[in-house]
């Protein structure tokens, strides 16, 4: 929460890292509270940062996150 920008750049990073897909599944809550997090601060970069991680994960067929981006 005191830095959301590096924390969806951190998650970013990991998630790419991740080649198996188990993360997203198991991560969920954290990946969400992240999010949330990002999305409702004020930090313009943060938030489309966000919105970025969240549309990527759809794109990799985890659609429950495009539902925090209004």
């Amino acid at each position: 929460e005191s830095d959301p920008r590096a924390s969806v750049r951190v998650l970013r990073r990991l998630l790419e890292l991740e080649r198996e897909g188990w993360a997203v599944d198991a991560w969920k809550d954290e990946i969400t509270g992240v999010l949330r997090a990002a999305l409702a601060g004020a930090d313009t970069d943060a938030r489309e940062a966000a919105e970025d991680l969240a549309h990527w994960l759809g794109s990799l067929g985890y659609r429950d996150f495009r539902s925090l981006v209004s």
